[in-house]
């Protein structure tokens, strides 16, 4: 019975770890122009896991969606049947994650994305670079039990505090990190 569990554990561990593949996900990009559109969009997108916004919904700025390989018939079908127009903005999302990371800067910058592991390294390198300003903390655990790391910014205890939430989703780091890195550039 120790055997199996360990067996089970083991297998579960290795499957965590398997680096997660954009292979023909597609990215296409829409303008909306009408309320129902949004509205469309925006239940198309919650009606399933493989769809998600790359920007948008709005309708101020173009909105894309990226797609899962096995959901492009049902989503192709259902913008068609919209009448909402479209074109594709990406077609292989693995393959330019790849072409990416091919060219990645060798420091930590703002024009590419970056690994959790990258982050935390960067998060745990501020408080030597604005040394009485900046503290690496940690706000919590995940499920698995990874730490969620966090930055608190502090130039003086007597002044009141702002807090930032970001990183939900892979995309979403650049911003709030740049916005972090110019502030305490700002203040240092």
């Amino acid at each position: 019975m120790h055997s199996i569990i360990t067996l089970l554990l083991m297998t579960a561990t290795i499957a965590a770890a398997e680096k997660v593949s954009y292979e023909n996900y597609k990215v296409f990009q829409m303008v909306i122009k009408k309320d129902d559109e949004l509205k469309f969009l925006k239940d198309l997108v919650e009606s399933r896991d493989d769809l998600s916004f790359w920007s948008g919904p709005s309708g101020s700025i173009p909105t894309d969606i990226m797609v899962a390989a096995k959901a492009l018939d049902y989503f192709t079908e259902h913008i068609n049947d919209s009448g909402i127009k479209y074109e594709k903005f990406v077609d292989n999302v693995e393959a330019l994650i790849e072409r990416q990371k091919a060219g990645k800067e060798t420091i930590f910058g703002w024009k590419s994305y970056h690994t959790l592991d990258e982050i935390y390294d960067w998060f745990d390198n501020l408080p030597m670079k604005y040394s009485g300003k900046v503290e690496t903390i940690i706000g919590g655990h995940t499920y698995e039990g990874r730490e969620i790391k966090g930055v608190k910014i502090s130039h003086n205890s007597n002044k009141p505090g702002i807090f930032m939430e970001g990183g939900i989703h892979a995309w979403d780091f650049t911003g709030h990190g740049y916005i972090f890195d110019q502030r305490i550039a700002l203040q240092h």
